[in-house]
């Protein structure tokens, strides 16, 4: 019995350097996309993957050598030493396939409700993330709002529509903010502090593509890597959480008031001077990472 045990496992560890070159990592998001790192998610993602596919393999293993130890109980008219021969292929088998079978359930246990750990779906594997409408000329786009709600957008309008729900959230805030400060100017031919024409956006997302700077980060991007622009460090694949405004062309006041309907419309900002050295309000909303 223990020989056939070992059969068993000795073909596994034969098997190995074939199995992980069988595709089983090819749905982690850290062998899709080049150049990110892989994390927990995506080791317990491999792993489990890779459980799957040595339990399917066990399953093959024990079939024939169970019935190799049928047909030695079978064929052996009666010889005693054959019927033990068989006997033991066939319980040492079905021993094997218990061994494998409770170790899957604990080490199953032990990810789910041990550490409590998730790990995504096929459906979450399958998820692609939006890209701007230039690229590949994909219908894949982000869904933002396409004249970003009347604003100047120079020099790339386009970017408009790689808006993330929650950065058109804060876009459609300020707006509507301005638009109040407007409508309570007093006296009505007093302007307000700052109008809507002074706000121009400089950047949301990035002429290269969005898709491709958030996936596949080359110098050719204009910001850093794992920008906010591009959904943050850890991708959020909906569109750009950040944009940024032009601040040269603002007085102190215009400026003072500009932040401040940021942060009232729930965003964080900082200032910051760009690669043409003019200062400029880079604001994000539902990303982490201020300076990105």
């Amino acid at each position: 019995m223990k020989k056939i045990i070992l059969i068993i496992v000795l073909s596994f560890l034969v098997l190995i350097p074939n199995i992980t070159h069988a595709g089983f990592l090819d749905n982690l998001n850290c062998i899709t996309n080049q150049g990110e790192m892989c994390d927990l998610t995506d080791a317990i993602t491999g792993l489990k993957s890779l459980i799957d596919l040595l339990f399917g393999a066990m399953g093959a293993f024990a079939l024939i050598y169970f019935v190799y130890g049928a047909i030695w109980w079978l064929t052996s008219g009666g010889n005693a030493d054959k019927i033990k021969r068989g006997k033991d292929i066939m319980i040492g088998t079905i021993t094997a396939i218990f061994i494998v079978f409770t170790s899957s359930l604990v080490i199953t246990f032990y990810l789910d409700d041990i550490l409590g750990v998730t790990y995504p779906t096929e459906d979450q594997l399958m998820e692609v993330g939006c890209v701007s409408e230039w690229e590949n000329n994909s219908d894949n786009t982000c869904g933002g709002k396409e004249d970003c709600f009347g604003f100047d957008v120079i020099p790339y309008e386009a970017q408009c529509k790689d808006m993330s729900p929650s950065l058109q959230a804060m876009l459609s805030c300020i707006d509507g903010k301005l638009t109040d400060l407007f409508d309570q100017a007093t006296p009505p031919d007093t302007p307000p502090i700052i109008e809507k024409e002074d706000v121009i956006i400089t950047s949301i997302s990035d002429n290269t593509g969005l898709g491709k700077c958030r996936d596949s980060w080359d110098n050719s991007c204009i910001h850093e890597e794992g920008s906010c622009h591009y959904g943050g460090s850890v991708p959020q694949i909906n569109g750009s959480y950040a944009m940024d405004f032009r601040w040269i062309d603002l007085n102190e006041q215009q400026r003072d008031e500009l932040a401040n309907i940021v942060s009232s419309c729930g965003g964080s900002y900082e200032v910051r001077i760009n690669q043409s050295n003019q200062s400029l309000l880079h604001t994000v909303m539902g990303c982490n990472d201020l300076t990105q």
